[in-house]
């Protein structure tokens, strides 16, 4: 009897920890989730085998006399409300985090989506190789809120380099580097890709990259050194924001979105290697702001 009430608390506490531990060290979601329903799983033996050891036949009535019987039912249906409230929590961190309405960029002409949006796509060598890698591509949203109901003609968005040129963001699924925007609708500027050993975002089937971007992928990524590759409007890379483990960095991405005969709007997005769930965001310590 002593020995199935203690493996209860045991399982009860394993359950616990699983729906902890994830929140402060996140790449350990997966083995949380078996030591989650592995703990699930003793419980309930053990309340079976406490059960038994009492005499099946009276079970009913002891479940009522006896308040050892009681606590570890008790026990048990605590254990799993926490270990499911802890799993939930990890998975709603799993989503893109939507900024804050009052923090988004305004505009009386462009409105920008509450999260930056990204695609991922699993990566295979020229030969056909899988390489375990996720491409991973990160979209600005730009719609078109004009009062007027007008047509948004021409619509940019120039990303602002370092010691780089401006450079056009490419449109999703196009070569074009413009668009225009009807009243209501959206328009998706890429603004960059970021190759990691998981997806974030949208699965959108396979993708191939050349074979010496490949191979420094595959030798860096294992040792910590990540890449955001900035891209333009001829698809091709143009220069990357790097990360070194020893030196984390928290990069700014200044763009400036613009059309015919309207203000343009600046937007700062930050890049933060540390976040592998939300890795680019809008930089809310610098808000966006109209420009003449």
């Amino acid at each position: 009897m002593d020995g199935a009430l203690f493996s209860l608390l045991f399982f009860f506490f394993a359950q616990i920890s699983a729906g902890v531990a994830p929140m402060r060290w996140p790449q350990c979601e997966w083995l949380a989730g078996v030591i989650f329903w592995v703990s699930t799983a003793g419980m309930a033996i053990c309340v079976v085998w406490y059960a038994h050891s009492q005499g099946w036949d009276s079970m009913a009535f002891r479940m009522i006399e006896q308040r050892s019987l009681g606590t570890g039912i008790l026990v048990l249906i605590c254990g799993v409300g926490l270990g499911v409230l802890g799993l939930s929590i990890i998975a709603a961190g799993d989503k893109p985090k939507p900024a804050s309405s009052n923090s988004l960029p305004r505009s009386d002409v462009f409105t920008l989506a509450p999260y930056i949006y990204s695609e991922a796509r699993s990566i295979k060598a020229a030969d056909g190789r899988e390489t375990n890698l996720w491409e991973n591509s990160f979209y600005l949203m730009v719609g078109n809120q004009s009062e007027d109901g007008k047509t948004l003609r021409k619509a940019q968005a120039r990303i602002q380099g370092y010691d780089r040129p401006v450079l056009l963001a490419t449109i999703k699924d196009t070569t074009a580097n413009e668009t225009d925007i009807r009243h209501g609708e959206w328009a998706f500027f890429m603004v960059g890709r970021l190759v990691l050993p998981k997806p974030i975002g949208m699965w959108k089937g396979n993708t191939t990259i050349e074979d010496n971007f490949l191979k420094s992928y595959e030798n860096n990524i294992p040792m910590g050194v990540l890449t955001f590759d900035v891209w333009s409007s001829d698809t091709k890379r143009q220069y990357g924001i790097a990360h070194l483990p020893e030196h984390p960095v928290t990069w700014k991405l200044p763009i400036v979105v613009s059309a015919d005969d309207k203000k343009s709007l600046m937007v700062v997005l930050k890049i933060n290697f540390e976040d592998q769930k939300t890795p680019v965001t809008y930089d809310n310590d610098e808000p966006a702001h109209e420009k003449n």
